[in-house]
């Protein structure tokens, strides 16, 4: 028996934070009957349906590396009409999530799955799953900036501090940096970067966890086989039940 919020995300139709939501709004049936708490658990035999439609509890698990570009955003659509992650979507599945977010102005590695649960686990601190970015600074950098990062920095009363940063290259004009993350609170590395008076020009998410950008071209779209993913879930629940 497993709480029903996690099956759905399970399956694929939202996140689990969104299942919840469509619980209370009294859009989810069990064997015909509308339930409304999140914490129902359901039997493989129960038929679960979420505004009119029915699951399927046995979808397999699928996980893409998308080469995200810069001005795309990552959401479902945009009054604007601004170009969305979307657009470059062309796979089978009906229902995809992106895990955690790139801003417009920021490019590199994006994974979508279309397991919301997985989605959520992915991102949430308690993970531990380190997020790589390449930053392109205008300018010089000092030492004395970079340990003040690696110490830990609070910004507009949010507390910064397991943040790692090193210079990976630099020319007269310009300076590459490293941030490793393992939380990745949002716009952090914009805050940061704002924060020290730091000018970017480029930044680049180039790993995921296990997962790197590699020879993907901005736009693209790969999927990962489906051992790697079954490793990753099997990971995760461990991280969970520890």
């Amino acid at each position: 028996m497993e709480r029903i919020a996690k099956v759905i995300a399970h399956a694929g139709i939202c996140s689990r934070r969104q299942a919840e939501l469509r619980i209370q709004n009294q859009e989810v049936l069990v064997n015909g009957k509308t339930i409304d708490t999140p914490s129902t658990r359901v039997s493989p035999d129960d038929v679960i349906s979420v505004n009119g439609q029915i699951i399927n509890k046995g979808v397999q698990t699928r996980l893409w590396l998308y080469h995200k570009p810069v001005k795309v955003l990552v959401t479902r659509n945009d009054p604007q009409g601004r170009r969305t992650f979307l657009d470059d979507w062309h796979e089978t599945s009906p229902h995809i999530v992106p895990v955690g977010r790139l801003d417009y102005n920021s490019e590199g590695l994006l994974l979508l799955t279309n397991n919301g649960d997985l989605a959520r686990k992915l991102c949430i601190p308690l993970s531990g799953i380190k997020k790589y970015y390449e930053v392109r600074i205008f300018g010089a950098i000092s030492e004395k900036q970079l340990k003040q990062i690696n110490s830990g920095l609070r910004i507009d009363g949010v507390r910064y501090e397991k943040v790692q940063v090193k210079v990976l290259s630099k020319t007269s004009q310009n300076t590459w940096v490293l941030f490793t993350l393992t939380e990745g609170k949002n716009r952090e590395i914009r805050n940061i970067t704002k924060f020290m008076g730091w000018r970017v020009s480029r930044l680049v998410r180039t790993a995921f966890g296990p997962f790197s950008l590699g020879t993907l071209k901005p736009g693209d779209i790969q999927e990962v086989v489906g051992k790697d993913v079954c490793k990753l879930e099997k990971a995760l629940e461990l991280q969970s039940n520890a």
